[in-house]
């Protein structure tokens, strides 16, 4: 963290190519890591906090549909930072959105889940109706405890991790207009499935799919829409924000079948998506 400052930011390097900067927040973030994502916000010609006075990220869709309809010649770049499910997870989501039973942290957190697919869903819904090419890559800094031992622990950042911790999603959504005119960058991103990638290789993605390849700052081979992506080495930093080797670190075990982990059933008002077969 001592480095940061020694570095320009993503949103420095894409504003030589006149990009739109967009930061979008539900609310103003009150964090460990304030420092960071308050140079975050510095670094965007806008922020834009929905101020909605919940934690409720689908409530700040609203503001992020009126930052795509404002036309920009030259491409944008937004950021929106969701509260996703952090604990308290049935704080992340509104009532009609409570989906599982026995009314547990272990059903608030699948619920919580559920609804940041709803809201992914909802954005995809929403580039598919503009008419400029649109990409959304989504990830998150991190993954919970769940009670995974049976232990009646949840959170993160613990003494010793476990790989639900750290094992997070990427997804990249396009629209149809971004497929037309990039379908090069979507054949190679689905090739690239089962590389193994870090949070080290999204800035330069993004970078990629900006048209930025100055060698000071992107690096072709962290780029996974770039052919030349390679599998690099992965790291995490502990709870000492000591940085560790992903490949050396011990993880926690978790025994099989464990008791204390109550078994979760979908509420008959919620409809069925695919993933809860």
């Amino acid at each position: 963290f001592d480095e940061i400052a020694q570095y320009p930011s993503l949103y420095r390097l894409v504003d030589v190519t006149g990009t739109d900067r967009v930061y979008l927040a539900n609310k103003q973030q009150n964090t460990f890591f304030d420092s960071v994502i308050n140079a975050m916000m510095l670094d965007n010609r806008n922020a834009v906090y929905s101020n909605n006075d919940t934690d409720y990220d689908g409530y700040s869709l609203g503001a992020l549909f009126d930052i795509i309809n404002n036309k920009t010649e030259k491409g944008k770049l937004i950021t929106f930072q969701l509260s996703g499910s952090h604990y308290q997870y049935d704080l992340r989501y509104p009532p009609e959105h409570d989906c599982f039973t026995p009314a547990t942290q272990e059903a608030y957190y699948l619920s919580s889940i559920r609804y940041t697919d709803h809201v992914l869903a909802e954005i995809s819904k929403m580039i598919d109706q503009v008419e400029e090419p649109y990409v959304v890559i989504y990830t998150s800094d991190h993954g919970e405890y769940v009670n995974d031992d049976g232990d009646g622990i949840f959170g993160h950042g613990f003494r010793q991790f476990t790989r639900n911790e750290i094992e997070v999603p990427l997804v990249f959504i396009y629209n149809d207009a971004f497929v037309r005119k990039n379908p090069d960058v979507v054949n190679t991103v689905s090739q690239h499935q089962q590389q193994r990638v870090s949070h080290d290789n999204v800035s330069h993605t993004v970078l990629g799919m900006l048209g930025i390849s100055d060698g000071s700052y992107y690096d072709a081979s962290y780029d996974i829409a770039s052919p030349e992506l390679s599998e690099h080495r992965r790291f995490i930093v502990d709870c000492r924000m000591d940085i560790q080797d992903l490949e050396d670190y011990s993880f926690k075990q978790l025994l099989a079948g464990v008791t204390g982990r109550p078994e979760m059933a979908l509420k008959a008002q919620c409809p069925r998506y695919y993933a809860d077969v």
